[in-house]
């Protein structure tokens, strides 16, 4: 609904209670007069004591206290001068120039026709403005992180991140946007600081897509193929395929394997050579199940099962993705579902798996998502199957 829309419903509403003490004192005073009238007419001098005591100060009630057009234009005017006021005061001390700056962005970033650098440079402006009066409003700093980084500003996305990281330390996507402007106001270079803010975004979520492309933008820089394609091909399974971002992280990929073919290399498939009865021992199986506190599933929700390195970074190691209708399940963790190349269950001394019910399908947790985790687990001495009964929902 737009603003003026609640504006003009939240007005009336105000007019009308402002209105109503005025109507019952109106139709008070003139039951009285009527009633008064009527025993004047019918002469009658038998009036009960507590019709005396109801109306035996209207009789002194002067003709300037009946209703009247003076009264009436007194309501008129404060009925108009309320919605006038309500809306100075908000225009003063209210977010109506957070609601325009909001509109303002979201019709450029929408629009089929891009913006012109000095309409961007209007949104860059106001937010700065506007951040002067709310610096404690962390979706304006995020939308100038996003303004200036449309903009090519980099620096100034550089310190609109880091203003929202003092605000929220502990978000992933802060961390991982601030990383991207890291590396484009390097001249798309992975510095050390860029990668420090990667690997804590991955820590925090190891899913996070902007952090798994910049991963493996730092591991095809340094020469490390396979690792690259993993991390992208992880990216690429949380984005529309049909997004941008998903093209361009796919055209990487195809990049990494061709870098691999000049080398009389190409992508392994992650299978490791050993005989049968050892790869068993390697795996790492799960079984995973729900417990009675979760309700309200209809079945077709995503449940991630995953396991990553009991102390150090929290990214998988290997992950596998089922519904929840297949639930109870043994789920098989081993080289085969690893999220990169030199990055599996084998490269940990001790483990933690996690079961994880996502409501929306996300690979960050949310609210209202559902989950367990065990550990540490030693895949050279745990060889019977993880028991994950998922009990614990998130907050």
């Amino acid at each position: 609904m737009a603003f003026w829309q609640v504006f003009l419903v939240f007005s009336v509403l105000a007019a009308l209670s402002l209105a109503w003490p005025f109507v019952r004192h109106f139709t008070a005073l003139r039951r009285g007069l009527k009633a008064q009238a009527k025993r004047d007419a019918d002469g009658s001098n038998d009036t009960a004591a507590s019709i005396k005591l109801d109306f035996h100060t209207l009789d002194a009630v002067p003709p300037s206290v009946v209703p009247g057009r003076f009264t009436r234009r007194i309501f008129l005017v404060m009925c108009v001068l309320l919605p006038i006021c309500a809306l100075v005061l908000y225009g003063q001390l209210g977010a109506k120039e957070d609601w325009n700056i909001t509109q303002m962005s979201r019709a450029m970033f929408m629009s089929s026709t891009p913006a012109t650098r000095e309409e961007r440079q209007v949104l860059v402006d106001r937010l700065q403005a506007r951040l002067q009066q709310r610096p404690e409003n962390g979706q304006l700093w995020f939308m100038l992180g996003a303004a200036a980084t449309d903009l090519g500003d980099f620096e100034l996305a550089v310190q609109a991140y880091m203003e929202l990281l003092v605000l929220y330390p502990d978000s992933s996507r802060v961390r991982a946007e601030l990383a991207q402007s890291l590396f484009m106001r390097a001249g798309n270079t992975v510095t050390p600081e860029v990668r420090k803010q990667t690997a804590k975004a991955l820590e925090i979520d190891p899913q996070m897509p902007t952090a798994l492309g910049l991963a493996g933008i730092d591991a095809f820089q340094s020469g490390k193929y396979e690792q690259a394609i993993g991390l992208w091909q992880a990216a690429v399974q949380q984005l529309d395929p049909n997004s941008s971002a998903a093209r361009v992280l796919s055209g990487g990929i195809a990049s990494a394997k061709e870098a691999l073919a000049k080398n009389g290399l190409r992508p392994s498939k992650k299978a490791v050579q050993k005989p049968a009865s050892d790869d068993a021992k390697a795996d790492l199986l799960i079984h995973v199940s729900l417990g009675e506190e979760v309700t309200g599933l209809t079945g077709n929700e995503t449940v991630f099962v995953y396991a990553r390195a009991w102390q150090g970074s929290k990214m998988p190691l290997a992950i596998q993705r089922i519904q929840v209708s297949e639930l109870p399940k043994i789920v098989r963790l081993n080289s085969d579902t690893a999220m990169a190349q030199g990055m599996d269950i084998h490269s940990a001394p001790e483990l933690e798996a996690v079961a994880r019910v996502s409501l929306q399908g996300s690979a960050s947790p949310q609210a209202g998502d559902w989950t367990i985790s065990k550990g540490p687990i030693v895949l050279a001495k745990d060889s019977a199957a993880v028991e994950l009964i998922i009990s614990e929902q998130l907050r």
